[in-house]
């Protein structure tokens, strides 16, 4: 697999903090509530190159006194969202845990922490925790994405394809989801139907690297060595050190005869990332 493909934050209200802020607080000098307010608007930002000016924002805001259980909630959700862009999963696990302690059925926060788990490869404990989003929201497409994602780490690759069905119907016009499905199907031997969703994929654009390898994996799959070769090419112009599409097209240029460039192909993934000969002998490939 692309390991581009990641798990999905749920999106939160900005201005949140701020009208859930000063319940409570009527007490406080006008300059503490500025002052408050301020911390509370900077703890909002999500841009990652400024995840440590929220980080700093969030803690100041939620040691004020002047937060209710609201506000500490959010507080905590968007100090762990910056720990998980810095990718400090650990921290950002701790801060979801605490913000579900002042509102335990978000299922936002819910989501946000099975991003983090994921990400630090505890795919069950994030199963558990996208299941119990979508427990409370059904129709969120960013947990139900996330548990296929799940699924797919646990290689539960029929609940997968459950789910991404699932998103499809409710947006078809995302591109990533159809090649997210041909990818499953793939691996699960639809080669057939894959290749169809990798084609709506890249129909629907944008042409991404992660799509074009799909294609390449499906057709490597169904021994098309050529539109293998010819969808690894075009993977590779997008991103040029992409392990997996090196691996999948120097297997395809074996099979096809060209065993020195097939090989030379192998090395070249094999130096990019260790792993990548096992992870295609668990796609069912040498």
């Amino acid at each position: 697999m692309v390991l581009g493909r990641e798990f999905v934050a749920s999106l939160g209200v900005a201005t949140l903090l701020i009208s859930t802020l000063l319940a409570g607080s009527a007490v406080a000098q006008k300059t503490e509530k500025d002052t408050t307010l301020q911390k509370a608007d900077e703890c909002n930002i999500r841009d990652p190159a400024l995840a440590d000016r929220t980080i700093a924002a969030c803690t100041a805001f939620i040691e004020s006194g002047e937060a209710n259980p609201k506000g500490l909630a959010t507080a905590f959700d968007n100090r762990g969202n910056a720990h998980t862009r810095k990718g400090q999963y650990d921290l950002a696990v701790k801060d979801f845990t605490e913000a579900l302690r002042f509102d335990a059925k978000s299922a936002k926060i819910r989501n946000n922490r099975g991003v983090a788990l994921g990400k630090m490869g505890d795919y069950a404990g994030a199963l558990k925790d996208f299941t119990a989003a979508l427990a409370t929201d059904a129709d969120d497409p960013s947990a139900i994405v996330n548990r296929a994602l799940a699924y797919e780490q646990l290689r539960d690759y029929g609940n997968a394809l459950n789910d991404l069905n699932r998103a499809i119907r409710l947006k078809p016009e995302l591109g990533g989801l159809w090649n997210e499905r041909c990818w499953v199907r793939t691996l699960v031997g639809d080669a057939a139907a894959a290749v169809a969703d990798c084609n709506e994929a890249l129909r629907l654009g944008p042409e991404t690297a992660a799509k074009f390898d799909s294609r390449g994996l499906a057709f490597l799959k169904s021994t098309q060595w050529s539109k293998a070769i010819d969808d690894f090419n075009a993977a590779l112009q997008i991103d040029p050190k992409q392990a997996s599409s090196l691996y999948g097209r120097g297997l395809a240029r074996i099979k096809s005869g060209d065993a020195a460039k097939g090989e030379a192909d192998l090395a070249a993934a094999r130096a990019l990332k260790s792993t990548i000969a096992a992870d295609y002998a668990g796609y069912g490939l040498p």
